[in-house]
């Protein structure tokens, strides 16, 4: 062999290595770079609003009453008040707000006093108030108001807010029933109304 030829070797030898280290390189740096590299996904709900209550309590039965003999009228309510002759009712309705947003109420009767109870200075009337403080977010003046039978009521709370600890109200009623009110079962029917 002469000097050309062994430097032709070494150098083609050189060459193999050098390329099998480059081969290596180029087979592991891209691995580390994928390793390193971020990527994002997304994620997209439409969660619908729903308006809607519910009468949790839904019934007030004041049973039999009588005018006491010998007085203009007796008064009832659903706070355990009756001078009346009969049982005192201690449980007025509740309402809920079962929906997801916060609502404004109405409320309204199918009757007024005097179609209801009859006779001279009838009373039919409404009290509101919180069940679980704040929900009704504007609720200041709590008495008692005559009933509304025109649709769709009266505003009984403009923010009945939603939320399982500040959503419930009480409706109490309360009767005043004269001694020449009219004899016979008296029922009506109370409707709320929300509105978001």
């Amino acid at each position: 062999m002469n000097k050309t030829g062994e430097i032709s070797n070494n150098f083609l030898a050189l060459l193999v290595v050098v390329a099998i280290a480059v081969a290596l390189a180029g087979f592991m740096l891209p691995a580390r770079m994928t390793g390193n590299a971020l990527n994002t996904g997304t994620l997209a709900a439409d969660i619908n609003s729903t308006t809607a209550i519910n009468f949790t309590d839904a019934s007030i039965d004041f049973g039999t009453l009588a005018v006491p003999t010998g007085v203009i009228s007796c008064q009832v309510d659903t706070e355990s008040n009756n001078n009346c002759t009969g049982s005192a009712v201690d449980n007025g309705f509740t309402v809920e707000n079962i929906g997801n947003e916060d609502v404004s109420l109405q409320l309204k009767t199918g009757k007024n006093a005097a179609e209801l109870i009859a006779g001279t200075t009838p009373k039919y009337q409404y009290k509101v108030t919180d069940k679980d403080s704040g929900a009704c977010a504007n609720l200041t003046v709590i008495k008692y108001y005559d009933v509304n039978k025109t649709s769709p009521g009266t505003e009984i709370c403009s923010v009945f807010q939603k939320g399982p600890t500040v959503d419930e109200l009480y409706i109490d009623v309360l009767l005043v029933i004269p001694s020449d009110a009219t004899a016979g079962a008296k029922s009506d029917t109370f409707t709320a109304t929300a509105t978001a």
